[in-house]
């Protein structure tokens, strides 16, 4: 019989990382952001990764990640899951491409509250295949809801209670704005 060997915290640690490293590159890797492509971004709260990103390319070998990023109340619940597009590299505080250059107010497309899906997706009362256009890269994201799980903040039962997100799977379609433009 072989004696024990004892394991360092130092080896736990990076066998933990070499599994996160490994789990990040889980995904749809190297998509060509001028063809149409498609892929999967999710959220889960029961994930030690909690946001699996999408990641994309363009011809010109600039990388791009979409992820969904947790909107917090004051009880770090997960209340809003925003859809963010970055350049692959940048930090968590860098612009979302997503978001419009001019004044904006309301609701956006990339913006998905828990409260709005209290009755599944299909009952949600905003649109479930939302369209938001990119002119700085030349694309048009195509975002469907395709699965979420939403639960109440608190354990009383009632509509008006606020929500948090469980999981959120959205299906991800891109395609050059030249190919969505009416010709004139």
């Amino acid at each position: 019989m072989q004696p024990k060997q004892k394991v360092s915290k130092a080896t736990i640690c990076r066998f933990g990382v070499l599994l996160l490293s490994i789990q990040v590159g889980i995904g749809a890797v190297g998509q060509d952001v001028s063809g149409s492509d498609q892929g999967i971004v999710e959220y889960s709260s029961r994930s030690l990764l909690r946001s699996k990103p999408l990641e994309l390319s363009r011809d010109d070998g600039v990388e791009y990640r979409l992820l969904l990023v947790p909107e917090l109340d004051t009880q770090r619940h997960v209340i809003v899951l925003d859809l963010v597009l970055r350049r692959a590299g940048e930090s968590a505080n860098s612009l979302n491409l997503l978001e419009p250059k001019e004044n904006w107010h309301g609701s956006q497309p990339f913006s998905f509250a828990a409260l709005d899906f209290v009755h599944g997706a299909e009952s949600s009362p905003r649109v479930n295949t939302r369209v938001i256009d990119v002119p700085s890269l030349g694309i048009q994201l195509e975002i469907k809801v395709a699965g979420v799980d939403v639960v109440p903040i608190s354990s009383e039962s009632s509509s008006k209670l606020p929500y948090q997100f469980s999981d959120l799977k959205l299906q991800i379609a891109s395609r050059p704005l030249s190919q969505t433009r009416p010709k004139t």
